[in-house]
């Protein structure tokens, strides 16, 4: 189960948005849900400080995966790309996460493997 909490700090909630980051994370609930049965993804969006020149928002996901906490953080004049490119490090961490759980398998079936070896050859 996929579950996303959405937190909004000094931003007027907003319809639009949830709906968008629900379908940017559609990728990462379909990669996350082959690792674990329960998963809680919290999304907080915030208005980091006011320039003349424009807003800084701050796009930050958490995941909890397979043992390991995920935390991506990304700063954008645009909060849209903020979430795209957080969107994108969380993808690139939860395939690194997936190859090392992979590869500790592999190794321990291989020492294992050897250890009967022994008896039998």
């Amino acid at each position: 189960m996929f579950t996303t909490q959405i937190k909004f700090t000094n931003i007027k909630p907003d319809e639009a948005l949830k709906e968008y980051t629900e379908m940017r994370l559609e990728k990462v609930k379909h990669l996350a849900e082959n690792i674990q049965d329960e998963i809680i993804c919290r999304v907080e969006f915030a208005l980091r400080t006011k320039h003349r020149q424009g807003d800084i928002f701050m796009a930050e996901i958490q995941l909890r995966i397979a043992g390991a906490d995920l935390r991506v953080v990304r700063e954008k004049d645009d909060l849209r790309a903020a979430i795209d490119e957080a969107r994108d490090e969380l993808l690139e961490e939860i395939k690194k996460t997936k190859k090392k759980s992979e590869s500790l398998y592999r190794r321990s079936g291989r020492k294992v493997k050897s250890f009967f070896k022994r008896f039998y050859s």
